[in-house]
């Protein structure tokens, strides 16, 4: 919802004090993991918001003026939004979330999950989740864990810890695709961040410390093989099946996990009176959805 936000350094501290520009400049996100969200070029009047999705939805929710949120699919970083209908506009980025009255709704709750409470699709329990279950809609390649790791093994601890200016990962620059494999910016990582590289705390960037940049390649590792159900030949479209990537076929929690983007698991959940909450990942569009207790042992 581009051009319709809450006018953050204008409103109460309560909002004023998580912007990205009054609390991140010259923070090190790794002593700070919320300015991950910040990025060196915002300005005053950019109204981002450096904040979880559960503080962004409490935000919103006590905020008269505040009707949805725009949430950054893989950083702490927000948006609140002033107009009902606004003309949204596509982004690969970010999901928008709108503030209703409704019988059922959802509270994030970060860093947390539900163990040992999930609704079990398994052998035909509930047909109509079955056909969402990542390790049966997915093909039998992707769903035993294709994944890319480095080919110097040296590397592949840094893959997740290396951030650079702007808080990406060398998996960042791999899933959105922000590099070539000799270690150039690509226009994606262009129309986001600028012409050159941004450097990591060490003075290092993505083409000196990122298997997917160039520095030790990449190579395919297969997990784990998984047979199919007789007659399933894999998901064709609208899988989501990067949710199953590193999945155990032979254990039976993982054979509940549903690949599907939030907003289908908010669906999906509140079609089931069994169910009473889901456990999103974080950046995969996997999640569980929960029986019990909505308090559950988080």
């Amino acid at each position: 919802c581009a051009g319709q936000n809450v006018v953050a350094f204008n409103a109460a501290d309560g909002i004023k004090n998580h912007m990205c520009f009054v609390k991140c400049p010259g923070v090190d996100p790794a002593t700070e993991p919320l300015c991950a969200g910040y990025d060196e070029t915002f300005l005053s009047e950019q109204n981002a918001l450096c904040v979880t999705r559960a503080t962004c939805e409490e935000l919103c929710q006590s905020t008269a003026e505040c009707v949805s949120i725009d949430m950054h699919k893989t950083k702490p970083r927000c948006y609140l939004n002033t107009v009902a209908d606004c003309d949204l506009q596509s982004s690969e980025f970010y999901n928008h979330a709108v503030k209703q009255e409704r019988e059922h709704c959802f509270v994030t709750k970060h860093d947390r999950f539900c163990p040992l409470l999930n609704l079990n699709a398994v052998a035909g329990a509930l047909p109509a989740l079955e056909a969402h279950q990542c390790l049966t809609k997915c093909s039998a390649e992707v769903a035993a864990g294709k994944q890319e790791v480095c080919r110097d093994k040296k590397l592949t601890t840094n893959q997740n810890s290396w951030q650079d200016a702007h808080g990406n990962s060398c998996m960042d620059y791999q899933r959105f695709r922000y590099c070539t494999d000799s270690g150039q910016p690509t226009q994606a990582y262009m129309d986001a961040h600028g012409a050159t590289f941004s450097q990591a705390g060490d003075g290092t960037v993505a083409s000196e410390a990122c298997c997917a940049c160039g520095v030790g390649g990449l190579r395919t590792e297969v997990v784990a093989a998984v047979t199919l159900p007789d007659g399933q030949t894999g998901c064709v479209d609208d899988c989501h099946c990067e949710g199953a990537v590193g999945l155990d076929p032979a254990s039976n929690l993982d054979r509940q996990a549903l690949c599907l983007p939030r907003e289908r698991c908010e669906a999906e959940c509140a079609a089931l009176d069994s169910c009473r909450s889901f456990d999103m990942h974080r950046t995969l569009p996997r999640c569980y959805l929960n029986t019990g207790s909505a308090e559950c042992d988080a």
